[in-house]
This record gives structure tokens, sequence and C-alpha cells, in this order.
């Protein structure tokens, strides 16, 4: 299964996919996130919206991985395997 996202949504957008993906019964998941550009906090903001999710979800499964890739600078802000 795999799941894209552009820029950086609100944390809602976020529980919505990793939801779907927690819920397909697969082993691995990928969640593909494309930025235009980037700041120096746009990493941490990102984690801090999935980390929230984490928290809330009773059967968190770790099968998820996230990988963030920035246009402008033509490189990964990061590659997470298994969120």
């Amino acid at each position: 299964m795999i799941e894209f996202k552009a820029n950086n949504p609100k944390p809602s957008d976020y529980a919505k996919d990793f939801c779907k993906l927690y819920n397909e019964g697969v082993d691995y998941c990928y969640f593909l996130q494309i930025i235009e550009n980037y700041e120096s906090d746009t990493k941490s903001n990102i984690e801090n919206k999935i980390e929230s999710y984490k928290k809330q979800t009773v059967s968190f499964k770790d099968n998820i991985s996230h990988y963030c890739y920035c246009l402008k600078k033509k490189d990964y802000l990061f590659k997470k395997v298994k969120v």
C-alpha cells in the first residue's frame, strides 16, 4: 500500500492517510510526501504531526516507511524506514 501527500498538510490529513495504511492488513506500507521547499523547522513540524497521531492510536503498527522529498533542493528531507 502506498499513500501520497503533497506539501505540509494539517494533522488530520496525516491521520486519515495513516489510518488507511494501518488498517490495510499488509506487512509493508509506504507514505510518500513531496514538498516544494522547506525551512529549518519543517522536519520537526512533520514529525510532530505523526507522533501526535501515534499517541492517539490504540493499536499502532510499525509497518510504514515515510519518505519526504523536496522538489527545489532535489533531495530528501528525510527517509524514515518504519515510522
